[in-house]
């Protein structure tokens, strides 16, 4: 067992890796202006979107080969609809026709006023009755109106994210300060969103709206990517060739931020077997961004690295690129010192200085996980929520209730949210809407529209 060795696979990456970063390193400015052109030119891809947006409820969000749609074909090709005679019960599809129901304020709906109002609906004053509507295509409406309503919120999660990792890498010393590098580690996460989504727009995916939540999972992804490159920048020797910090950045991070993208890739490719074109979608954009995420961190980032590096070397300020002293000079303040004075590195390892949440990591959170009682405790955790979790999983429903494609506040969902004293909303498979009163059904009027 002496002479067994385990990284037969990870040792010649890691070598390979190593070789790529002093290749980065020599020559920054080819990978940091590269992404940025590859990035522009794939980005008008963008032009297209208007036309490859695909957001049908049918098409994208009910499986492709259902047995719904073989039946509907089995029944269009053997009865043939008929359209001298209309009714909504007898469409093949959605079809076009509005709906809406009376539903009495009193328990009863035969009362000369309620009947008055039924024949003069458009009076603007009702006292008797409450009417609703929906038409064939209102739960489309609906739901294309409900992306809107969450780009908003969309939008708070990107700034959070962003300003959250920018501030992490926030330093005191005006050298060493990792601000830039952060700023630079999220945009190229977002070029690759930006390239993903462009050239699967030039080929001619269909960009459904679920797809508008991939950006965020690029970003989580793009910033653990850069906040492993710079953990491992921060412990190469700061006195070092650039070019040679970069290598031994990439031989330590590049192998970990591999097997992620691996897997990742790999998971959301899996999800192209699916039968649901609207997952489908999601899963190739995400799994495109995902590469390109991985290759703009070793090269756009890398040759971002490498210039913050030069800068640091030469002991210039984070935000005025001017020299600076790296000891204060006597009869200095404290502000000055914190702001003009820069350059610190542990004498010892010839490493950038410790920083605080990696010291606290390092000397209480780690000892007080091997502690016996910690293992226990975490063992037992664990042993819950797994019991949990598989019990969840038992509970899962096959299957989408279409009205929750639609924002709550919506007049489709008003069978959820709007209980009128006994009355039962529901959405009819056809579209129309009806109401229930004591187990007794009443479609009211249907149209069509010509």
């Amino acid at each position: 067992m002496a002479g067994c060795r385990t990284d037969c696979v990870e040792k010649p990456f890691s070598i390979g890796f190593q070789k790529f970063g002093r290749f980065v390193g020599r020559h920054p400015w080819w990978f940091f202006i590269g992404p940025l052109v590859i990035s522009t030119a794939l980005g008008t891809g963008f032009y297209f979107l208007e036309d490859m947006e695909a957001n049908n409820i049918e098409d994208q969000f009910t499986p492709v080969n259902g047995p719904a749609k073989l039946e509907r074909k089995f029944v269009e090709e053997n009865f043939p609809l008929n359209n001298s005679v209309y009714s909504n019960q007898r469409l093949y599809t959605m079809g076009e026709f509005a709906s809406f129901i009376a539903v009495s304020r009193a328990p009863n709906i035969f009362t000369d006023g309620a009947i008055k109002e039924i024949l003069s609906l458009d009076k603007k004053s009702l006292n008797f009755i409450t009417v609703t509507h929906s038409t064939s295509l209102s739960r489309q409406v609906e739901f294309e109106a409900n992306t809107r309503d969450v780009i908003p919120l969309f939008s708070i999660t990107y700034v959070i994210a962003i300003v959250f990792s920018i501030v992490s890498c926030l330093r005191f010393d005006c050298v060493r300060n990792k601000v830039w590098v952060a700023t630079f580690g999220v945009l190229s996460a977002g070029l690759a969103v930006l390239s993903a989504f462009g050239m699967m727009l030039h080929i001619g995916v269909p960009f459904v709206m679920t797809v508008a939540n991939s950006p965020f999972l690029i970003l989580g992804i793009g910033v653990d990517d850069m906040f492993i490159l710079i953990s491992c920048w921060q412990q190469t020797n700061v006195h070092a060739r650039v070019e040679d910090r970069l290598a031994d950045t990439y031989k330590e991070a590049a192998i970990s931020i591999t097997i992620t993208t691996l897997t990742d890739v790999l998971a959301f490719y899996i999800g192209l077997m699916t039968p649901f074109r609207s997952v489908q979608s999601f899963c190739l954009y995400t799994s495109t961004a995902i590469l390109f995420c991985f290759l703009y961190s070793i090269t756009f980032f890398g040759a971002f690295l490498v210039l913050n590096g030069r800068r640091e070397n030469s002991n210039k300020h984070w935000l005025t690129c001017k020299e600076v002293p790296e000891d204060c000079p006597v009869g200095r303040s404290k502000w000055y010192n914190l702001c003009c004075v820069g350059g610190a590195y542990d004498r010892h390892t010839g490493a950038e200085e410790v920083q605080p949440m990696n010291h606290f990591f390092k000397k209480h959170y780690g000892p007080f996980l091997v502690k016996p009682w910690t293992k226990v405790c975490v063992i037992l955790l664990y042993s819950v929520y797994l019991t949990i979790s598989i019990y969840g999983c038992f509970q899962i429903q096959e299957g989408i209730d279409l009205r929750n494609l639609a924002a709550d506040d919506s007049y489709v969902n008003r069978s959820k949210v709007n209980q009128l004293k006994g009355e039962a909303w529901y959405l009819s498979s056809t579209g129309s809407c009806h109401a229930r009163q004591d187990k007794t059904r009443t479609d009211m009027v249907h149209g069509r529209l010509c």
